[in-house]
């Protein structure tokens, strides 16, 4: 399944979604060396969003595992500048 941020996709729990950014989680960072081990891809999301883009009090995130398991194929893409 190909993820892309600004587009929306079916979720099966929370309805129609915007993906805002899929990040890499780690649980040690080190800055100096910019090295870290990463445990986990995290996919950012939005249940409530409107054309200036996503409402802050629904932000949710959930692992890429979780997130391909629950979400059906891309709907549209969202512009935003």
């Amino acid at each position: 399944m190909e993820i892309q941020r600004n587009t929306v996709y079916e979720h099966s729990e929370y309805g129609e979604i915007l993906v805002l950014g899929i990040h890499r989680s780690s649980r040690k960072y080190d800055s100096e060396t910019d090295n870290g081990a990463v445990d986990d891809v995290v996919v950012k999301f939005s249940d409530d969003w409107d054309a200036f883009g996503p409402m802050f009090s629904h932000i949710l995130a959930t692992s890429l595992t979780d997130f391909v398991e629950f979400t059906g194929d891309a709907l549209h893409v969202e512009k935003y500048d």
